[in-house]
């Protein structure tokens, strides 16, 4: 499994890490609230981890392309 590092865009400090995607991550974007984490990787799956908890909340699967 990959180990997702999540880094801070204001200051480009370290914030945690992540790990679920079996392949590289291309893709990463916030919730609005900020409560949950959405990454997609070249693995075709999609994942959504939730920020309280830092965990994995929900895995997508089934696609058929990066």
């Amino acid at each position: 499994m990959f180990l997702q590092k999540i880094w801070d865009p204001r200051d480009g400090s370290f914030v945690r890490s992540l790990r679920g995607h079996s392949s590289e991550v291309f893709s990463v974007r916030y919730s609005s609230t900020e409560q949950f984490l959405v990454s997609a990787g070249a693995d075709s799956e999609i994942l959504i981890w939730a920020m309280l908890t830092q965990t994995l909340n929900r895995r997508l699967l089934g696609h058929v392309d990066v």
